[in-house]
């Protein structure tokens, strides 16, 4: 067995063991009355930092020498700006769709959430969004680009590897989004964050991206402390809203992708043959 494959295939066999594990045991403790635990910014954190370890130990196990941190895509020179940038493209994204929403008035907007909840109930529950959005945006990109994507690469080419993983990146989402529209969302994110890896060879646009996504669109509620409350028309109920509003998001984000990386591409092609008939 080719050794890149085999370290997608141990590090994916690895996770879903340890996630299993990980459950057993915060079940158990929160059974016998650790209610710390049903606090789901440090319950995630924990589900995530296993999700991120442990293909971590697998490459290191395989490389035979310290976690050199290139080998899981983590490359800090001259990538650190495509971090605000996957997140500005993001920001625009959702201001976008809540601005189309208004306009159509699917929704209006009621007001700031300490008009309504305490200041403390408001920062609870932002920092409890901010928590989980950086851990997924971290552990999952290492996981899922970082060791999954990037050895099945080396090992079938970029296009499989991109299916593949963005396959198991859905799949592994099944129990938060149970309708099919959803998870053909959820695919077509997976997409264009692999290929973002692929593009640029390093994790930082794809964390910008995903934790953007997680952050900023987990600020609006609709009856629950948060920093934006909203009101929707009797046209949308909150299910069919979260639809439409990732939905939105992915295919304006494909668009804007499509676009950036289209043009860089054409530019750069240019001017490799201008160069050449020089």
């Amino acid at each position: 067995m080719n050794k890149n494959f085999k370290i997608a295939l141990i590090s994916l066999i690895a996770v879903i063991l340890g996630i299993i594990l990980e459950q057993t045991i915060i079940n158990f403790f929160r059974i016998h009355g650790l209610s710390i635990l049903n606090n789901p910014a440090l319950s995630n954190a924990i589900l995530e930092i296993v999700v991120m370890v442990i293909p971590c130990l697998i490459v290191k196990k395989f490389s035979n020498q310290k976690l050199n941190l290139r080998l899981i895509g983590i490359t800090f020179h001259g990538q650190m700006k495509n971090i605000f940038f996957g997140m500005a493209v993001v920001f625009a994204d959702i201001m976008v769709l809540y601005l189309t929403f208004w306009g159509m008035k699917f929704m209006s907007f009621k007001g700031l959430g300490f008009e309504f909840y305490t200041g403390s109930e408001v920062i609870k529950s932002v920092l409890s969004v901010f928590l989980i959005a950086i851990f997924a945006g971290i552990c999952e990109e290492i996981f899922f680009r970082g060791v999954l994507l990037n050895y099945l690469s080396k090992a079938k080419g970029n296009l499989l590897a991109l299916i593949l993983s963005s396959i198991i990146f859905t799949i592994f989402h099944t129990s938060r989004y149970h309708d099919f529209l959803m998870l053909i969302s959820v695919f077509i994110m997976a997409i264009v964050l692999g290929y973002s890896f692929i593009y640029t060879n390093s994790l930082c646009l794809g964390i910008g991206i995903h934790f953007a996504v997680d952050f900023f669109t987990n600020l609006v509620s609709l009856n629950e402390p948060n920093l934006f409350i909203i009101n929707l028309s009797n046209k949308l109920n909150s299910y069919s809203f979260e639809k439409i509003f990732i939905c939105g998001i992915v295919i304006i984000m494909i668009f804007i992708f499509m676009l950036i990386f289209g043009v860089k591409k054409i530019r750069g092609e240019n001017e490799y043959e201008l160069k050449e008939t020089r």
